[in-house]
């Protein structure tokens, strides 16, 4: 669907839904490391909202709003950026 869309701000916007829903799901499912796999989802749609506010129509706050919305997901939740994983580096013995 997303390709259909016609302007870039449509492309953004409709794809921080998909990811923002995404990560709420999986929030609201809950389990163990639910917080840790939902995270990098929400955050990939306050990107996608970034980019949707930059070429907003005027007086259109939807993007800005969505985002908002996003912060308060990571505050409740405590999202937070995954550090990255560390190379593997075989220990060398003698």
């Amino acid at each position: 669907m997303l390709p259909r869309l016609r302007g870039d701000y449509e492309r953004f916007y409709y794809s921080g839904i998909l990811w923002e829903r995404r990560g709420r799901a999986r929030l609201l499912q809950g389990g163990p490391g639910s917080a840790g796999v939902a995270s990098p989802w929400v955050r990939t749609a306050m990107e996608y909202y970034e980019k949707a506010e930059a070429v907003r129509p005027a007086g259109n706050d939807d993007a800005l709003l969505r985002w908002n919305t996003c912060a308060r997901l990571c505050t409740r939740y405590h999202l937070a950026p995954q550090a990255e994983p560390a190379e593997y580096e075989p220990a060398l013995e003698d």
